[in-house]
């Protein structure tokens, strides 16, 4: 199956929501954004969204129950159908966690995505499907899925991508140390590994960010960052943090562009890129200017890290780009983006 990151998988599903025979099957690592993406989906073209983990539910759960009415037996109304009907608008069906789910409710899904039926009632017409979950090399408890749903849905792989992380974290205001980071070391976005208890991931980066929001001593936060993404990667992630205390303070860099002291090496460079971006307005974009053509000089290694830079404003607020140093910046640096 091919390989798309986390904006690409928004484009298919989103594509999959007009055309409602199409259901994407969209596999992919723990914590890299199935469920975020679907959500999204649905917010941004005004659904209903109804996440179903199909492995915590009980058969009856998602078709109804079983009751004896005279002498008939009848088949109550899911609960899934009547959130669906009684909402206002179109729904978005995220079947999650499917192949963690149990053979009979991987055999209901199946029904689902096909004959667009839960028990004895037919979905409305409004209805879009989407269905995720971990492949059996997670480890994350994963069935085989039967052939019969495998060839009712189309598969994609969701893999994590640094700029669709760096927009996301701009929206969340994750701290910029992070994508100061991880614009030094991108392979340490995703880094999954079923035989360890900690790994580096889009969540965890996100839930990294929350708890250094905390202020708590460094033991402390160290212990908890490394139960989030792994001995290893905490241990550069802190080694580069250390690296980034040397900066200079940010009103100092702003105030003085041209004559205020930067290290010349690439960990510093990257940090300071990540605060330049993180304090980046519309009112200081010529200042920002000046010092990108500083840090840039004639070097293009250097005009690279400008270019995480701009990156980084951009996903925090597309706005900036749009001024005219930014539009000079982005000629600047065009033959590097390009």
């Amino acid at each position: 199956m091919l390989k798309v990151k986390p904006s690409e998988t928004k484009t298919i599903i989103k594509a999959s929501m007009s055309a409602k025979s199409i259901v994407p099957m969209i596999w992919g690592a723990p914590g890299i954004g199935k469920t975020a993406v679907a959500n999204q989906c649905a917010t941004e073209n005004d659904y209903n969204y109804l996440q179903i983990i199909l492995a915590e539910r009980e058969t009856p759960d998602i078709t109804g129950y079983w009751y004896r009415e005279g002498n008939q037996m009848r088949l109550s109304v899911s609960d899934i159908v009547r959130k669906i009907t009684e909402a206002n608008k179109p729904t978005l069906l995220h079947l999650d966690e499917v192949p963690q789910a149990v053979m009979m409710n991987q055999n209901v899904a199946s029904r689902i995505v096909h004959d667009r039926v839960i028990g004895e009632s037919q979905l409305p017409d409004s209805t879009a499907i989407v269905m995720s979950g971990n492949m059996r090399q997670h480890k994350a408890g994963t069935f085989e899925m039967p052939t019969h749903l495998r060839n009712r849905v189309s598969h994609v792989e969701m893999i994590a991508d640094r700029d669709d992380f760096r927009k996301h974290a701009g929206e969340k205001s994750i701290d910029p140390i992070i994508t100061a980071y991880l614009d030094w070391r991108p392979d340490h976005l995703s880094m999954f590994d079923a035989a360890q208890y900690a790994n580096a991931s889009p969540r965890t980066w996100e839930k990294t960010s929350d708890v250094m929001s905390l202020n708590m001593p460094e033991y402390a936060e160290r212990a908890l960052v490394a139960g989030l993404i792994g001995d290893g990667v905490a241990t550069e992630f802190y080694g580069f943090k250390k690296i980034a205390k040397g900066l200079p303070a940010i009103k100092d860099i702003f105030d003085e562009p041209e004559r205020v002291t930067i290290a010349n090496d690439p960990a510093t460079i990257y940090a300071l890129m990540g605060a330049v971006a993180n304090h980046a307005t519309s009112r200081n974009m010529d200042t920002v200017r000046r010092i990108l053509n500083r840090i840039s000089g004639d070097e293009f290694r250097k005009k690279e890290y400008c270019v995480s830079c701009l990156k980084e404003m951009h996903a925090r607020n597309p706005n900036l780009m749009k001024t005219k140093a930014g539009i000079d910046l982005a000629v600047s640096f065009s033959n590097v983006i390009l």
